[in-house]
């Protein structure tokens, strides 16, 4: 399964060559994006046991703003084709989509 993604983001950081030292400002505004898109059961199976089948389409597209103290989140993310079986008592969901 294929994970593609592309993540721009500009954080406020202050370099010096003498002496060498590189730092963030955790006030200071942030502004970025982050676009998703992954097969999800590749994704949770990193959290569920194995007897938990997930399968779909997920995709995002994520705006960050706020400060690194204070970050802020806003966009969407989309669920396609997506399914979850539970196979010791047989739970079978299917056809979950969620925009």
């Amino acid at each position: 399964s294929k994970v593609t993604s592309r993540i721009d983001l500009n954080l406020p950081t202050s370099l010096s060559l003498k002496p060498l030292k590189l730092s963030l400002n955790k006030t200071a505004p942030i502004k970025g994006n982050v676009y998703m898109a992954l097969n999800s059961s590749k994704l949770l199976e990193l959290f569920l046991s194995p007897d938990h089948i997930v399968k779909g389409n997920l995709k995002s597209k994520i705006k960050i703003s706020g400060s690194l103290n204070s970050p802020l989140f806003f966009g969407n993310i989309s669920l396609k084709n997506g399914s979850y079986n539970y196979l010791p008592i047989q739970i079978n969901i299917n056809k979950i989509n969620y925009d």
